[in-house]
């Protein structure tokens, strides 16, 4: 009895991790969608690509909750954190044929997450490097860090930072 419960469980975990997996590469292809976006400045695809990005991100939560409480199943009362290893060391126990592939499944997920994690930081190194650039040119074109500015007759005017107007897209 105990193994085929192990069986039923370690095929859940595997139909969970198999579908982690795939949300996690269409959010890999989310986030590079938008990173050329943010390149091209198609601010309108960003914003469409990024709602895309939280609904695949709260999918991923569900199927992770689903998965902790799985995995909590195997220990319902112990004091132990509930993980992966745990969840192996049932299997291996239980003497199921299926934990190879639960331990390959896992593997790839991790995999996917790292190069998620990747193209995150591409996405936020950039946005830094934008933000900091257009605070610069901004800081560069306001007169109040290079002193006073001058009338056409020669007297001093101090300007606000507020008075700089732009007329084109930066």
């Amino acid at each position: 009895m105990d193994r085929e419960r192990a069986l039923h469980r370690a095929g859940q975990v595997e139909a969970i991790l198999v579908a982690q997996i795939e949300l996690v590469g269409q959010v890999i292809q989310v986030q590079r969608s938008v990173y050329e976006s943010l390149r091209t400045r198609a601010w309108e695809h960003v914003e469409s690509f990024a709602s895309r990005a939280q609904a695949l991100s709260r999918e991923f939560l569900h199927l992770d909750k689903r998965c902790f409480l799985l995995l909590q199943e195997v220990r319902p009362y112990g004091d132990a954190p509930v993980d992966f290893d745990s969840f192996f060391a049932y299997l291996r126990r239980a003497d199921v044929n299926v934990h190879d592939a639960v331990v390959a499944l896992y593997r790839t997920l991790r995999s996917k997450v790292a190069s998620s994690k990747n193209e995150h930081d591409a996405i936020q190194h950039y946005l830094t490097h934008a933000r900091g650039l257009a605070q610069a040119l901004v800081s560069a074109l306001t007169c109040e860090q290079q002193g006073s500015s001058y009338t056409k007759d020669g007297c001093p005017v101090r300007c606000a930072p507020g008075s700089l107007v732009f007329d084109r897209v930066l």
